[in-house]
Order: C-alpha cells, then structure tokens, then sequence
C-alpha cells in the first residue's frame, strides 16, 4: 500500500482510468492506494505528499480525535439532527 498527503481538488483528481487501474481509499486528507507504478504516478499528477503508514495513521487519529471534540461539544438536539455517531479512530489499511 501507498500512503499520501494533500487535498482532493475535485473533478480530474480521481479519474475513470485511475480507478481501473488501482484501488484508491480517501481517508480526509489522507489517500490509500495500491502500490504500483500507477499509483505512484496519480500521487505525483495531484502533487500529493507520499507519506508513511505510521504517519498517516498519526494523521488521521488526530483528525477524527478533532472532530470526537468537537462532536462532544454539540448540544444533544444538533446531534440528533446529524444523525451520526461520535467519530472513532480506526486502522488505515
């Protein structure tokens, strides 16, 4: 697996063709994909930063923990509004 850092900057960012040819995950601001040549290439297209697993998962922990806090923050009757349950950290593939 391949772990990069950047921003999704929407249409062209993930095309057709790149899903064909390696499994991508978007993780925030945190992507996962296939190792391979093509996949290295995408990173590099996007001028995205190719990190470690350790820390993309050191990325992403912090994240959620951010959104857990804020979430902890909301009155009960915005919760309910949202609909969802308190972010929880989870391993990145």
């Amino acid at each position: 697996m391949l772990y990069f850092r950047g921003t999704n900057t929407g249409k062209g960012f993930i095309t057709h063709a790149d899903h064909e040819s390696f499994e991508i995950y978007e993780h925030g601001e945190i992507f996962v994909t296939d190792s391979g040549s093509a996949a290295e290439a995408w990173g590099v297209r996007n001028g995205l930063e190719s990190i470690t697993k350790a820390e993309a998962q050191a990325i992403f922990d912090t994240a959620v923990q951010a959104y857990g806090a804020a979430w902890d923050l909301l009155p009960d009757n915005e919760k309910e509004e949202i609909g969802n349950d308190r972010p929880e950290t989870e391993p990145l593939p």
